[in-house]
């Protein structure tokens, strides 16, 4: 009982608070309540501890933060420097990319060129060999092309992973190493080497006086004969092509005139040289249609038949001299022309 009303006296009761001016002035005095005024320190003294309290925490947080800050500012410069690295690299293997597809294209420009060289050495040798066969009759066939055609290379244009070491490989490389490169050597050197022999085969078709001269009944063979005038028995160095007056008169071989004009008996005369060691012989003409030095070629219309120098009747006759030696025509004639 006793302590509740010491509760309630202090809780009642007051205190007197005096101001004293160092002047001469009244003194100020302030009557407050005891409950209140212990009330209110209490509060300030609460709120100092919290303050002190809120303050110590926010300055450990921002430690932390700072500590983190430092940390994230650390980690942002690194990943810039990545990044710039990385920007680096990207831009080199692009340029690497680029430089890639360039040697690509030289090396696809490089084999398509090589392709083409062969198709031309095959057509040629392919137009070659057909000459020759409707030249002479004959049934050669044509060898199998070894040339790759662009899509066969097609592999070759998808260029190698950048990270390949060979992808390295540059054009000179290539052009040194890859088997087209080869293929294509190969077959150009056989493929010129054929088409020379056959070359010098049609030369040598075109200019042998192997076509006969004039359409017309062989009259007089090659060899021992009575002669038609002398009626002696003599050697006959050519044979005899009995046909009309102005029979066109083709020449048996291509070649040179090395002579054309009058020769006694033979009348108006023309030989050809063919090469070779070939001549062609035409006697009798009426007419001539090439002079000396002229150059004729198989089939061309050289005279006409005739019966000029001693003859019994329009004929042709014709010579064949190999080496300055008269052979027999009918050996090198072909009628099957």
């Amino acid at each position: 009982m006793k302590r509740l009303q010491k509760i309630k006296s202090f809780i009642f009761s007051d205190f007197t608070v005096l101001i004293i001016p160092k002047t001469t002035r009244t003194t100020k005095q302030f009557r407050l309540n005891a409950l209140a005024t212990y009330s209110a320190l209490v509060a300030f003294v609460l709120l100092n501890i919290f303050v002190s309290t809120f303050s110590v925490y926010y300055y450990n947080k921002t430690k932390v933060l700072d500590s983190e800050n430092t940390y994230l500012n650390s980690e942002l410069t690194t990943n810039i420097k990545t990044v710039s690295a990385l920007k680096d690299k990207t831009s080199l293997q692009d340029d690497e990319i680029i430089e890639l597809i360039n040697k690509n294209e030289d090396i696809l420009s490089y084999l398509n060129h090589r392709i083409d060289e062969v198709n031309e050495l095959y057509i040629e040798m392919t137009n070659v060999i057909a000459s020759f066969n409707s030249e002479n009759n004959a049934d050669i066939s044509v060898p199998v092309s070894r040339s790759l055609d662009r899509a066969s290379i097609q592999d070759l244009t998808s260029f190698k992973n950048i990270d390949d070491k060979d992808a390295d490989m540059d054009l000179e490389e290539i052009q040194e190493q890859d088997a087209l490169s080869q293929v294509v050597n190969t077959m150009k050197s056989e493929s010129s080497n054929l088409i020379s022999e056959i070359e010098k085969e049609l030369e040598y078709l075109d200019c042998l006086p192997d076509l006969p001269p004039v359409e017309g009944r062989l009259s007089s063979a090659f060899g021992y004969r009575r002669h038609p005038i002398t009626g002696l028995r003599s050697f006959h160095y050519g044979i005899d092509i009995t046909a009309d007056r102005n029979v066109p008169v083709e020449a048996a071989g291509s070649g040179v005139v090395v002579f054309s004009g009058w020769s006694g008996g033979f009348g108006k005369v023309l030989i050809i040289s063919h090469g070779y060691g070939y001549e062609s012989v035409y006697a009798h003409n009426n007419a001539l249609y090439v002079s000396q030095g002229d150059s004729v070629k198989k089939g061309d219309i050289i005279s006409s038949v005739g019966n000029t120098g001693n003859s019994t009747g329009p004929h042709l006759h014709f010579e064949i001299r190999l080496d300055g030696e008269a052979i027999d025509p009918t050996g090198i004639l072909r009628y099957d022309n």
